[in-house]
């Protein structure tokens, strides 16, 4: 079996622990905020209109934006916040549209993960809660969802999780192949052996276009993965790569590998203990390397780390340890990543708890593009347009402390 090694790792300072997605330490002092343009597209009222965006952005080819809320909408739906999330377009003028309001029933609630887009204009993801309502996980708030949305906002639900061996609480996008299976992973249930009592290690699922859902259990340390919480990423043959939170032989989370063949391969073991990044999340492709953000790990404190992935041996790119660290990169939409190879993500959380968007150097130099004075707690990270515009979420900035969609242009 092939092993990548953790070549180039950026760590972020302080211990982190994460429970059911979003939650941390904070500490420290706030980096400044580089002379860079920030500008807010979308301001959420946490009414109607959403709030609390958790989710990578997508575009399509005339520059509008998709992405779901956690939040917000029909407030009568009092799941996990006041309202059960909903499904936005945003023009690239800053105009939204909601394409649909969950109700917390059979319809699905909770979309914290972000959307696919097909040709045909169907939008499909995932919601958390909602669903079946006598699934076996979720004391009846639901297991979660597989949704497709028309052109129109009409809602089909592909899929309604039991909470048993197919998984529950789905958090991630999805990833639609060209045979049109839906890919993706459930945080929770499959199992419940020693590793992973009482939520289970989570399932990694494929959904095919007649409704069919075949499914991998995860079984947890020391030997498989737990709790998949980011998107599948492809290569141009057609293999997948992803990760686990939890898991390996040192609970610090995997990477793996779906061949073309269905075989799943371990890519890497995160060893926490070891100045090794822990907790991974989503993934980018870049050649024969992959990049992405974990949430925890690193050099100096465990404050999280961003790392690279080839078949050369492991050195420290940049470790903090210093005052004005940044920390936790929670980062379900995964980096974006230039031409020149510089890389760009969200951190949570700073030393006044706001979070940044950060750079990283492909010879490691770390600056912050943007230091959130507001409340903004970015947890999607961010998409990059041809111009070097970035765009992205910040679940608790703006007027209201509902959310904003910004826009940072390219430097000058």
């Amino acid at each position: 079996m092939t092993t990548l090694k953790t070549l180039r790792i950026h760590s972020f300072s302080c211990a982190v622990i994460v429970i059911v997605g979003l939650a941390a330490m904070i500490a420290g002092t706030t980096a400044p905020a580089r002379a860079q343009t920030y500008s807010v597209l979308y301001n959420f009222t946490y009414g109607a209109d959403g709030g609390h965006p958790t989710a990578a952005l997508i575009q399509d080819n005339a520059g509008n934006f998709y992405g779901t809320t956690e939040a917000g909408g029909n407030l009568n739906c009092t799941i996990v916040d006041p309202g059960c999330g909903v499904v936005f377009k945003l023009s690239p003028t800053g105009q939204e549209t909601v394409l649909y309001t969950f109700n917390g029933g059979t319809d699905g609630a909770d979309p914290v993960g972000g959307l696919v887009l097909d040709i045909e204009g169907n939008l499909y993801g995932t919601t958390a809660r909602g669903g079946e309502p006598n699934c076996a996980w979720g004391n009846g708030l639901g297991c979660g969802t597989i949704f497709k949305l028309d052109a129109s906002g009409k809602e089909t639900i592909l899929y309604r999780f039991k909470g048993t061996t197919d998984g529950a609480a789905p958090a991630a996008s999805l990833y639609r192949d060209a045979a049109g299976n839906l890919w993706g992973s459930a945080q929770f249930e499959g199992t419940n052996n020693s590793q992973c009592v009482p939520s289970g290690c989570g399932t990694l699922f494929k959904l095919d276009p007649s409704g069919k859902l075949t499914v991998h259990i995860w079984q947890g340390a020391p030997n498989d993965g737990a709790w998949p919480m980011a998107a599948l990423i492809a290569d141009s043959s057609g293999n997948l790569y992803g990760t686990t939170y939890f898991g390996g032989p040192y609970n610090s989370g995997i990477v793996f590998k779906i061949a073309s063949t269905g075989k799943i391969t371990t890519l890497h073991n995160f060893d926490i203990n070891n100045n090794d990044a822990a907790g991974p999340t989503g993934l980018i492709l870049a050649g024969n390397k992959l990049y992405g953000p974990a949430v925890s790990g690193g050099a100096n404190g465990g404050g999280g780390a961003v790392y690279e992935l080839s078949l050369t041996q492991e050195s420290v790119l940049y470790s903090f340890g210093q005052i004005g660290d940044e920390l936790n990169p929670w980062t379900e939409g995964v980096l974006a990543r230039d031409s020149a190879g510089n890389l760009y993500g969200t951190t949570l959380y700073d030393g006044e708890g706001t979070g940044t968007v950060y750079k990283v150097a492909p010879n490691g130099t770390y600056s912050v593009v943007h230091a959130f004075a507001d409340g903004g707690t970015p947890a999607s990270g961010v998409i990059r347009d041809s111009a070097g515009n970035l765009y992205g979420t910040a679940q608790f900035a703006g007027v209201t402390g509902g959310g904003v969609v910004f826009k940072i242009p390219p430097r000058d």
